[in-house]
């Protein structure tokens, strides 16, 4: 009986070991299905990791191809970007740039909804209706010809010759929409959404219409890059800017403070030995100039106004000096020409003069009272930018040159006129049959065959002069320029700290771009010998032009504080500065002279010489962003 228990208690544990085996697979196999899964887990996320790296790395390279292809117009580059860019807003025709990059054989289409290219950012870059942030678009701006011809991406270089990966580069300017919710003028007006944004050299600011460069700032791009890479989207944006400054006029006045009790004077004078010398010999132009000095037949940035000034008080200096001088220009065509051109008496009628007179019974213009003092022109409002496109400048009707070969580091659109605010009020000596002296052009060929005072209408009552809607506006292109000559000085690059009777003949080079900067350490200069030069040319409290000057670039004439009052004066020189001319706190501005021996000397407007006198730095990105989808 007991051995019948025994094999039964045996039969009873047969399996068990067959049992705890199969237990201890399933235990082995879960835990080497975990490891698997880990492992799998690990490698798809070192994978996606891997993959949006490259493909913001890929994307970052897209900003970085566009952002030094948009520094050179294609006349000097032959992937320059320059010339190609945006002249409106993006969803206005000619308002977006697309640069390309497909692989071999492949369609890259960011305009396409069924494309995996489509652009799903830009419906949030113009007034498409869209007002939930960070929603992927569906659809393109329904503008005729909103979008300019697409670029390609620039062909791989050596040595290692292998291409960028990222798909396309877009190119459109700032708007207050896309600094939403942190907007330019902090409160998101409506009516300011689509205004553009401009850079002033230090911060941003909202055109007060038009072109920025045109109101003395520069335009702010955008740039958005897609790449892709294991299955990963990443688009990054970046915005912008020219490093160098866009002056208001080829001559801007800065006063300082608006409420100031003596502001700087402007006076135009002319000689009075003879009627022969009364058309002033200096010419004020705010065309824009090649960097040699030629009228620019394609103009890289936009026309400015021949005089600019911060404050209402400079802008009333500039008017009351301009009035000064059409009054002598009438006194004296009245008082020497009849109706026939004839001179009468002892005084001799030129052909100028002739042309002030007019051929009527009367004069054409009357100075039966006296030169009005213009009352302070308002700061201008900003006001929103038409949502038409602005495709032409003002250059026509005047003689074409090439473009110069060298580059324009600051891209610009086309020009646009500045808007003109209310005129300031004045007295108007106009009767019923003559008009007032005030009424005189000076722009007119007729005066001279190298106009006077040339360029973008201003925006005060006087169209050769232009106010900056803000006074810091001016003060922080100062700025700038100081800050780059601090850089300059403290490099010891082509540096120059010099007194007027050590100076040399030559300074610079234009080709190839060797910008000088040279500051003068005497209290003045009185250039009594030739100087030319190429760079920035600084100059405390008085110049006097006494010989010949050729500067290309740009020309500072500063007060300090032992010496608050100063001039910027043409005596018997001639010559020429081609870029710009900065006249600060307390600088008299003498247009001519009142010696019958004066040579003609001319003030040109050119972007190109001010960019290549600043170093032709690439442009500087003021804020990057990242988005992945």
């Amino acid at each position: 009986m007991a051995k019948i228990m025994s094999r039964m208690m045996k039969r009873d544990e047969r399996g068990m070991a067959l049992m705890m085996a199969l237990f201890a697979l399933l235990l082995l196999s879960g835990i080497g299905l975990c490891m698997v899964l880990a492992s799998t887990t690990e490698t798809r996320i070192d994978a996606n990791y891997g993959g949006s790296l490259r493909s913001y790395y890929a994307a970052h390279s897209g900003l970085e191809e566009v952002r030094d292809r948009i520094s050179y117009p294609s006349t000097t580059l032959a992937t320059g970007l320059a010339d190609s860019l945006p002249t409106d807003i993006a969803g206005n025709a000619n308002g977006v740039l697309y640069v390309l990059n497909p692989d071999s054989g492949e369609t890259v289409d960011p305009t396409d909804p069924s494309s995996p290219y489509f652009d799903v950012q830009l419906c949030h870059d113009y007034n498409s209706g869209v007002t939930l942030r960070d929603s992927r678009c569906s659809s393109v701006p329904a503008t005729a010809k909103w979008m300019l011809p697409t670029q390609n991406a620039a062909p791989p270089a050596a040595p290692t010759a292998i291409p960028l990966g990222y798909k396309w580069v877009r190119v459109n300017m700032k708007t207050n929409r896309i600094a939403a919710p942190y907007f330019v003028d902090q409160k998101g007006d409506p009516a300011t959404l689509d205004t553009r944004v401009c850079w002033d050299g230090k911060t941003e600011q909202l055109s007060p219409g038009g072109a920025c460069d045109a109101n003395g700032m520069l335009p702010v791009y955008m740039l958005t890059s897609l790449a892709t890479a294991q299955g990963t989207r990443n688009l990054v944006r970046a915005e912008v800017v020219g490093p160098t400054i866009r002056p208001p006029g080829a001559i801007t006045m800065e006063v300082g403070s608006s409420t100031s009790a003596t502001p700087i004077p402007a006076a135009f004078r002319v000689a009075g030995a003879s009627n022969l010398t009364l058309i002033p010999t200096t010419s004020i132009d705010g065309r824009v100039h090649n960097a040699d000095g030629s009228l620019a037949a394609t103009p890289s940035c936009s026309h400015v106004a021949p005089l600019a000034s911060n404050t209402p008080q400079g802008t009333a200096a500039l008017q009351t000096g301009l009035n000064d001088l059409r009054s002598i220009l009438v006194q004296q065509a009245n008082i020497s020409c009849d109706a026939n051109g004839k001179s009468i008496g002892s005084y001799l009628c030129t052909a100028p003069l002739a042309w002030v007179r007019g051929t009527g019974t009367l004069p054409q213009f009357t100075t039966v009272s006296a030169s009005p003092t213009p009352t302070p022109v308002p700061t201008p409002s900003p006001t929103p930018v038409p949502v038409t496109s602005s495709n032409s400048g003002s250059n026509s009707g005047h003689d074409s040159h090439e473009h110069s070969p060298t580059p324009t580091p600051t891209p610009t659109p086309t020009p646009t006129p500045t808007p003109t605010p209310t005129p300031t009020p004045m007295s108007d000596c106009s009767t019923a049959t003559q008009s007032c002296y005030t009424n005189l052009d000076l722009s007119s060929p007729m005066l001279n065959t190298t106009p006077l005072f040339v360029g973008n209408p201003g925006n005060s009552g006087d169209p050769a002069v232009y106010q900056s809607q803000s006074p810091n506006i001016v003060v922080d292109e100062t700025q700038a320029v100081l800050d780059y000559i601090a850089a300059r000085k403290a490099s010891g690059t082509n540096y120059f700290e010099v007194a007027s009777t050590g100076l040399a003949a030559t300074y610079g080079s234009l080709n190839p771009p060797q910008p000088a900067v040279v500051v003068i350490t005497d209290s003045s200069l009185k250039l009594a010998t030739s100087l030319t030069g190429f760079g920035i040319l600084v100059v405390p409290n008085d110049f006097e032009i006494n010989s010949n000057l050729q500067w290309t670039g740009i020309v500072m004439v500063r007060t300090s504080s032992t010496s608050p009052t100063g001039q910027f004066l043409v005596n018997s020189g001639a010559g020429s500065i081609n870029g710009a001319l900065m006249l600060q706190t307390g600088t008299q501005f003498v247009l001519n002279t009142t010696s019958a021996n004066a040579g003609n000397f001319s003030i040109t407007y050119s972007c190109t010489a001010i960019d290549l006198a600043m170093g032709n730095p690439p442009l500087k990105v003021i804020s990057q962003t990242e988005t992945s989808y």
